[in-house]
């Protein structure tokens, strides 16, 4: 809670100066399980046109086509991927990530993590037992953090230049899809039954490229679970890049 809590005081601090980061106006989605908590904020009016990235694409659920000629328009929206989980589980991230309005698809762009260990960690025997005035300043520190973050990754100069850097390996043309799902699944260690998923939402998708490889992974995602979906968000880029490279030896 002290770490959500520090994320939405973030959050408000810069919608006073930014009037495409306002709380009424963003959209948000909440996982939360156990012993993990993702919130993944959108704000749709911080997006780009990319007809190019989006060419031929269609949701494969809904069955939509998002693309210039499409039932939704080729629209590119920023967002932020908060996560924390119980202590000795992970830690607090703030990921931003590029969402794909046609299909909630979301590219989640893992090096540019903020990342930090948690507030009020569990005291054990022997440890240093933290006053209320550092665990103060800790909250203060995420908050701040967080503002940066927000104010650095909700922009659209910030969104064009992730949406340019994907596109540069999403168009490779990949000649064979059953070959590069395959080496892709091995070598991002996917299940069996998760590999014959992407693969057939692959070619539902439409695009016979490595960013129709990421579209697929991040589509599966859609139905699984909370946490094995973060996973998949995750990996889809890096999946991209190894698409792009065997398709480019073939």
């Amino acid at each position: 809670l002290d770490q959500l809590m520090a994320v939405l005081a973030g959050i408000q601090q810069v919608a006073q100066t930014n009037p495409d980061v306002q709380p009424d106006t963003l959209k948000w989605k909440v996982d939360l399980t156990e012993r993990n908590m993702r919130v993944r904020v959108i704000a749709p009016q911080v997006s780009i046109l990319s007809p190019e990235l989006l060419a031929g694409y269609r949701d494969p659920w809904a069955g939509r086509y998002g693309g210039s000629t499409g039932d939704v328009p080729p629209v590119l929206e920023a967002g932020l991927d908060i996560r924390n989980s119980e202590t000795g589980s992970g830690r607090m991230m703030i990921v931003p990530f590029v969402h794909v309005l046609v299909c909630t698809n979301g590219l989640t762009r893992m090096a540019e993590a903020v990342k930090r260990t948690h507030i009020g960690g569990e005291q054990t025997e022997g440890r240093i037992q933290f006053s209320a005035e550092t665990q103060r300043k800790r909250i203060e520190l995420v908050t701040s953090e967080t503002a940066d973050a927000v104010g650095q990754y909700l922009s659209t100069a910030w969104l064009q230049h992730a949406v340019d850097e994907i596109q540069a390996e999403a168009g490779v043309k990949v000649p064979d899809a059953k070959d590069t799902i395959e080496h892709v699944a091995k070598t991002h260690k996917f299940t069996d039954a998760e590999r014959d998923s992407i693969f057939e939402l692959f070619l539902k998708g439409g695009q016979e490229t490595a960013g129709g490889v990421a579209q697929a992974i991040t589509a599966h995602a859609h139905v699984a679970s909370p946490t094995r979906a973060m996973q998949l968000d995750d990996l889809a880029l890096a999946a991209m890049t190894t698409a792009a490279r065997f398709a480019s030896r073939s």
